[in-house]
This record gives C-alpha cells, sequence and structure tokens, in this order.
C-alpha cells in the first residue's frame, strides 16, 4: 500500500519518488489499468525525472507536469527527491 511522503522504489531507480495524500487518493482511486500506466510513469520520472512529455509549469520554480494520456502529474525535485504533488485529469489538474 502506498502511504503519503513515502518512497515508491522500483529497482533501478536513482530517485525516490513520494506522492502527496492527494496524489496517493487519486492513485488508488483509478482502475487497475490507469494505476499501471501511473506506476510505469512514476517508475520512469525515478529513472530520468526529465525523460518523457514533462514540461515546466510557468510561474512556479522547480515544478512540472508529466502528461500521462489524459492524466496530469504535477511534481517537483529536490534533493534526489521526486514529490508528486497531485494527480488529476487535465482539465483540473492546474486549479487550485
Amino acid at each position: 500500500m502506498l502511504l503519503t511522503d513515502m518512497p515508491l522504489k522500483w529497482a533501478g531507480e536513482a530517485m525516490d519518488v513520494r506522492l502527496s495524500k492527494q496524489a496517493q487518493k487519486y492513485y488508488l482511486s483509478q482502475t487497475a489499468a490507469t494505476r499501471r500506466r501511473l506506476k510505469e510513469s512514476l517508475a520512469g520520472l525515478g529513472k530520468d525525472p526529465m525523460l518523457g512529455d514533462i514540461v515546466p509549469i510557468k510561474g512556479h520554480p522547480d515544478t512540472y507536469r508529466l502528461r500521462v494520456g489524459k492524466l496530469r502529474v504535477l511534481f517537483a525535485v529536490s534533493d534526489g527527491i521526486i514529490k508528486v504533488t497531485k494527480i488529476d485529469a487535465r482539465g483540473q489538474a492546474y486549479k487550485k
């Protein structure tokens, strides 16, 4: 089970991936197929946080967006840790 702010580790990863409470809740509420896609994408982030469809978020230094189909994963990288702050649908991910 995923825990808030606990690292998700997959073999061969260089960095820890940590989910916020919101990101964890969203992840667990998805279907098995969607969770699998998210898990694969998050594992890829741990190997290389700038690989894939990643764009910096304007107005938010050190914050990035990863596109996973119609979902958006918002994250920050610091001190060897990738902190996933939000996972949500495309239209909702950027709202506060």
